[in-house]
């Protein structure tokens, strides 16, 4: 892994809509996969702090200095 707070970092996402393995329940849910371009680490996750987690380990925390998370659009 890089040092924290590195000036720039890429990463490729790509996520999905998944439905339950179970016919009856017919829930259904976001997946993603993310990975650190430079490295080629790869990771998997269900949710937008999954997301927010694996991008963290690379750039350091995400949080302002009015501790507000960044707001991805």
């Amino acid at each position: 892994m890089t040092s924290p707070h590195q000036l720039h970092s890429s990463f490729l996402v790509r996520i999905w809509w998944e439905q339950s393995g179970d016919a009856d329940d017919g829930r259904s849910f976001w997946r993603g996969r993310i990975q650190h371009v430079r490295s080629g680490e790869t990771g998997y996750v269900q949710d937008l702090k999954g997301l927010l987690d694996f991008i963290e380990r690379w750039t350091g925390d995400l949080s302002g200095p009015d501790e507000t998370s960044i707001r991805l659009k």
